[in-house]
C-alpha cells in the first residue's frame, strides 16, 4: 500500500494487535492533500486488494472533500495516460528480413 492508501484507510494498523493505538478517525483532509500534492501519480493505483486509496477513502466514511480531491485527481491522470497513447503515433521499427 502507498501512504496515500494508509492515509485514507481508517481501519488501517500498522502493528497488528498493538491496543494502545486508539481507533482512527475518517481520513484527514490535509494530510491527503498533502500527498495528493506530493505524489498525485499513485492516487489511481490499486494495492493488493485492489481497492485504489478513493475506495479506502469511500468505506472510511471521508469527508466529500477527500472524495472530490481523489476523484479529480484520478479522472486527469486516466485522461492524461489516455492522451498519451491516443497520441501516440510512433511507427513500429522496421525489421529486416
Amino acid at each position: 500500500k502507498t501512504p496515500l492508501h494508509l492515509a485514507c484507510e481508517s481501519t488501517c494498523e500498522l502493528f497488528k494487535g498493538d491496543r494502545r493505538i486508539p481507533p482512527r478517525g475518517p481520513p484527514s483532509c490535509e494530510v491527503v492533500q498533502t500527498l495528493v500534492k506530493a505524489s498525485p501519480l499513485s492516487v489511481p493505483l490499486e494495492d493488493l486488494e485492489g481497492m485504489s486509496a478513493l475506495e479506502h477513502a469511500i468505506f472510511s466514511d471521508a469527508p466529500i472533500q477527500v472524495i472530490k480531491l481523489l476523484q479529480h485527481v484520478t479522472r486527469r491522470q486516466c485522461e492524461r495516460h489516455q492522451e498519451k497513447h491516443y497520441f501516440d503515433v510512433t511507427p513500429a521499427p522496421q525489421t529486416s528480413a
